[in-house]
């Protein structure tokens, strides 16, 4: 390439533009989706997980089972379930209603009953997505202690043996 000045030419190195390797973009997308997850959660996440539903159809006999990770710091915890419903199959309830069994250090300690609206009384759904949908809930606080590992074992409670829709379902427990 050469360029133009005053009636001469020159030649001039090439330029060209600074592009980064496809690698540093994958790994900078992956550490930046990693950071947005960790602080969507809170502080210590002791469990962020979800369990697959195979074929988005939930068998009432199968139970969904979530490992909690060793925690770190005693304190007072918080934790949300979410659903995930698939476009298809089409879920036919307006909620979905699921036991969370939980079993600190190998021993059972409680159940929690929750209740996750999908759709209001209209019925428009009351979260939004395009093939997968997200819809979560409470569940009552927890003091976990350091040196606490446990497991979380979901189940619903809907009258139909096999429910159709549901993706999949996870907790997110964190430090409060």
């Amino acid at each position: 390439m050469e360029t133009k000045a005053m009636g001469t030419t020159q030649p001039t190195a090439q330029l060209r533009p600074k592009t980064k390797h496809p690698q540093t973009k994958i790994s900078s997308w992956i550490i930046a989706s990693a950071c947005c997850l960790l602080t969507a959660c809170g502080g210590e996440v002791p469990l962020y997980r979800f369990a697959m539903v195979e074929d988005a159809m939930w068998d009432a006999s199968e139970v969904l089972t979530l490992p909690l990770d060793t925690v770190r710091q005693t304190g007072q915890y918080v934790s949300r379930i979410a659903v995930r419903k698939a476009a298809r199959p089409q879920y036919p309830y307006q909620d979905v209603t699921l036991e969370v069994r939980w079993l600190i250090n190998g021993q059972p300690t409680t159940n929690d009953t929750v209740r996750i609206p999908l759709y209001n009384a209209k019925p428009v759904r009351t979260q939004q997505g395009l093939t997968l949908e997200t819809f979560s809930a409470p569940l009552p606080e927890k003091v976990l202690y350091a040196g606490q590992y446990g497991t979380l074992r979901i189940r619903h409670l809907m009258r139909l043996h096999i429910i159709p829709g549901i993706a999949d379902v996870g907790v997110c427990v964190e430090k409060r």
